[in-house]
């Protein structure tokens, strides 16, 4: 649950947050250059059409400071330290402006994806992990219905960066088994 309060907490106080230096201002999420997927992948590769399918569905929410802001954009669980209850969060190098049930997709997929050990009954494992984090979200800041509707793109959105971060910074053509998995 403290994950989620964590997080909570971070969209929170980013809502009233202003940049002190326009020079100082994070990117934008729509400014990633994966997203230019076409540089990457085959013209033929069908991950363009999700891509562009999820950034689509995500870009009609509303933009507002409750739905939009600075988030950290990679508070995955090798990205924080746990000690006494306390959560030491790191690696501040991905900030940058974007929905934030884009961050709550972000977190889960590496949540998810790599749990803490190995469950016989992941689907439970997800359900439970989920409702907990989000019940600890939900006590520092709100989330409407139509933006947890979109929590699925957000997480396909990325594992889809990913996928091409990967095809960016390899030679697919020539991978190993475990590469290739």
């Amino acid at each position: 649950m403290i994950w989620g309060e964590f997080l909570g907490k971070i969209h929170h106080a980013t809502k009233g947050y202003e940049w002190s230096n326009p020079a100082f201002k994070r990117q934008a999420w729509d400014q990633e250059v994966q997203l230019k997927a076409e540089k990457y992948l085959r013209p033929d590769d069908v991950m363009i059409s999700i891509l562009k399918e999820r950034l689509t569905r995500l870009t009609s929410l509303p933009k507002s400071k409750d739905t939009y802001g600075l988030i950290h954009s990679d508070f995955s669980q090798s990205n924080f330290y746990l000690h006494n209850g306390d959560i030491y969060l790191f690696d501040f190098d991905d900030c940058g402006y974007t929905y934030f049930i884009n961050d709550i997709g972000i977190t889960l997929c590496y949540a998810l994806f790599y749990p803490y050990k190995e469950f016989e009954n992941k689907t439970e494992y997800y359900r439970l992990f989920f409702r907990t984090f989000i019940k600890g979200y939900l006590k520092e800041n709100t989330i409407q219905e139509e933006e947890i509707v979109h929590l699925q793109d957000a997480i396909k959105l990325r594992y889809a960066l990913q996928y091409i971060y990967f095809h960016q910074a390899n030679d697919v053509s020539n991978l190993d088994e475990k590469s290739m998995d």
